[in-house]
C-alpha cells in the first residue's frame, strides 16, 4: 500500500502525521486505509514485526554473545501463542582451522522467551546483560 501520511516531528503538539498534498486533501483516502488496518488489528491480523530482514541481532550461543544477521522472519504457533521466528545468520572464525579461516552457521531465534530456541537481542547491551543473568541464575541461553 501506498503511503498516505507524513509524519511531522516538529509540530507543536508533539508528534503528528499529515498528507502530502495538505490536511484535507487525501483525507478520505487516509481514513479509508486507518479503517482498514484498525479492522485488521480487531481481528487479531496485524502482526508488527520486531525488527526486519537485513537487521542485526545480538544472541548468546555457549556462552558467547554473537552478532548475526536476521535471514528470514516467520512465524511460529506455540501452543496458546504466537511468535516470530528469526532465521540468523553468524559468521565466526572456523574453529576447526587454526588459520582465521571464516565459517557462516544459522541458527533459529526469537525476541519471545517463551520459545524453546535462541533468545535474539537488539543490542549488545541487552544480550551482555542476559548474559551476566545467565551466569548468575543458571538458566540456559
Amino acid at each position: 500500500m501506498e503511503r498516505l501520511t507524513r509524519k511531522l516531528d516538529n509540530c507543536r503538539y508533539g508528534q503528528n502525521y499529515t498528507t502530502g498534498d495538505g490536511f484535507m486533501v487525501g483525507m478520505t483516502e487516509m481514513m479509508q486505509k486507518l479503517g482498514r488496518l484498525e479492522d485488521l488489528q480487531e481481528a487479531g491480523r496485524l502482526v508488527e514485526l520486531p525488527c526486519k530482514v537485513g537487521e542485526t541481532v545480538y544472541c548468546i550461543v555457549n556462552k558467547k554473545i554473537l552478532s548475526g544477521y536476521v535471514k528470514r522472519i516467520r512465524p511460529f504457533i506455540g501452543g496458546d501463542y504466537i511468535d516470530i521466528m528469526l532465521d540468523v545468520e553468524f559468521t565466526i572464525v572456523d574453529p576447526f582451522y587454526h588459520d582465521g579461516r571464516m565459517t557462516t552457521f544459522a541458527q533459529v531465534a526469537s525476541f519471545d522467551s517463551r520459545a524453546y530456541c535462541t533468545i535474539a537481542y537488539h543490542t549488545h547491551e541487552e544480550a551482555e546483560a542476559a548474559l551476566e543473568a545467565l551466569k548468575g541464575g543458571g538458566q540456559n541461553g
